[in-house]
């Protein structure tokens, strides 16, 4: 059985994600949103990061945010050599600098 504080972050992760994808929502409110998704390291969170990180119809800060979270989730789960090298160079260097070992060459 989970505790209260278990499930209240699943909870939060799940707000978190709503809101990171709810294009109508303010941007720094998004932005807000994929920090706070980072902070829930699972595979759902990583999808979402990734999907945001690789939208280039989404505002480049978002993008940027997504990718440092996706670093942080990743440092946590391993990372997906094949979604590695599909990140853009410049999002692949935010990743990087959010983890604390290095990535898959």
């Amino acid at each position: 059985m989970q505790s209260y504080w278990e499930m209240l972050g699943a909870h939060t992760g799940h707000t978190a994600a709503g809101v990171l994808l709810d294009d109508a929502m303010p941007f720094i409110t998004r932005k807000a949103a994929a920090a706070k998704l980072a902070q829930y390291p699972t595979e759902v969170a990583a999808k979402i990061l990734f999907g945001v990180a690789m939208d280039e119809s989404e505002p480049a800060a978002l993008r940027i945010e997504a990718a440092a979270g996706l670093g942080v989730v990743w440092s946590e789960l391993g990372v997906d050599p094949s979604k590695w090298m599909r990140l853009p160079e410049h999002l692949r260097q935010e990743a990087q600098a959010c983890m604390p070992q290095a990535p898959p060459g």
